[in-house]
Parts: C-alpha cells; sequence; structure tokens
C-alpha cells in the first residue's frame, strides 16, 4: 500500500508517521505524497523524505471543488491507497468514495465530544478533568465517521493549552501510528458503525486500542 498527507499546519504527526513508513514500521507500506491547502510547514516534511508535494491555496478564492478535483487527480496520479489527515477542511463526497474506509483523520477530543475545529480550547473551557484525541475514519459527516484509535492525557487545574497540547502530541504520536498499522495491515473492519481491529489490545492506556506489531514501540522508543 501506499499512504499519502493532506496537511494544514506544521506537519508533526505526518513526519512522525513518514519516519516510520521509511523505517518499514509497517510491513509493505510506501510513503507516496503530500498535499496541502497551504503554504505550511508541513511542505518541509515533504521536502525532507522527498514526497512529490501539491500546495492548494484554498484562500484564493478559486472554486474549492476544482481544487479537490486536483487533488483527487494528483493522488490518484501517485497510486495513493490511503490518506492520513491533519487537515482543517472537510473533503467532498468525491474523494471520501474514492478511498472508502483507508482515511484516516486526526481530531483533537474524544470524539463525539467537541466536533469540529477549535476542540481542544473548547473542552479546556468545558472544565474537563481529562482530555483526549481520536484517530477515526472519515465518511460524510463531520468528525462522526467510525472511531479507530483515542487516547487521553489528565489536565490539571490551571494547566495552560500550551501545556495540554504536548502532552497530548506524545499521545497522538502513538495514536497514528497503531491507527495507520490497522489500516495497512488489514486489521480493520467495521461491524455496523464500530471499526473494530483485529489483534489489537483493547485494554491499553493512555492509547487504545493498540495494534501487536512491536515495530511500533521500538521506532516510539528512539524518538
Amino acid at each position: 500500500m501506499r499512504i499519502a498527507y493532506l496537511a494544514s499546519g506544521a506537519g508533526s504527526l505526518i513526519r512522525t508517521c513518514a519516519q516510520a513508513v521509511e523505517e518499514k514500521v509497517f510491513p509493505g507500506l510506501t510513503n507516496a505524497c503530500l498535499v496541502s491547502d497551504r503554504v505550511c510547514k508541513a511542505q518541509e516534511v515533504a521536502k525532507e523524505f522527498s514526497l512529490p508535494a501539491l500546495c492548494l491555496d484554498f484562500a484564493s478564492g478559486q472554486d474549492k471543488n476544482k481544487l479537490f478535483d486536483e487533488m483527487l487527480r494528483f493522488l490518484q496520479k501517485h497510486d495513493v491507497d490511503m490518506l492520513l489527515l491533519t487537515f482543517n477542511r472537510l473533503l467532498p463526497a468525491s474523494l471520501i468514495e474514492a478511498f472508502p474506509q483507508k482515511i484516516l483523520n486526526v481530531h483533537g477530543s474524544l470524539l463525539p465530544s467537541f466536533t469540529g475545529f477549535g476542540a481542544i480550547p473548547a473542552a479546556l473551557s468545558h472544565g474537563v478533568t481529562y482530555l483526549g484525541s481520536t484517530v477515526h475514519l472519515v465518511d460524510h459527516s463531520v468528525d462522526g465517521g467510525p472511531i479507530v484509535v483515542q487516547g487521553i492525557v489528565p489536565v490539571k487545574s490551571g494547566e495552560k493549552e500550551t501545556m495540554v497540547r504536548e502532552k497530548l502530541y506524545r499521545v497522538q504520536q502513538q495514536m497514528v501510528l497503531h491507527a495507520v498499522d490497522m489500516v495497512s495491515q488489514g486489521r480493520l473492519h467495521l461491524e455496523g458503525r464500530r471499526a473494530v481491529a483485529d489483534q489489537c489490545d483493547y485494554s491499553a492506556l493512555p492509547v487504545n486500542p493498540k495494534s501487536p506489531n512491536p515495530a511500533i514501540e521500538h521506532f516510539l522508543a528512539s524518538l
């Protein structure tokens, strides 16, 4: 399989995944390309791993449907099989249907709570004592696709958003790798609206579930 990345920001989680792919953490998976919806630091990840890259200027006033069509052609040109998103745009039906059950999105809350953008500050302003993140399959809803992996971190009284984000990022690194392993190795299937991962540990914390691939833990220990 070949994985592509859709990015809107710094691309830190994408860098983690791209490095893991390059180090053969996921048997048979290779990096394909990167698409960004603006000029952003994630483009440096494409240069770092010599990935073909496409930057689409969604703020230019161009027809967004034409931009998404260009994105799809680019992904097809590079024989993409699955997508990992840290992307601040809703995907159209054409893209979702081109990669059924193969699009993973990283969201900054324990879904179904705090959907949409600004999830972390919304959760903190609500006074949560645990803050989490979710990797889910993308469908036609807004952050409503089947949940693949979730992770949590405790929130202390008076803790600043930057500190919480840093703690959560360390958990998200684990989440992304386990989710990519589940999809790329064919461990994931749907039972109704529930995503079920075969051979995975559903008693794990702070990330649940965890894939049985031992290379993931070895790789994380090297970071």
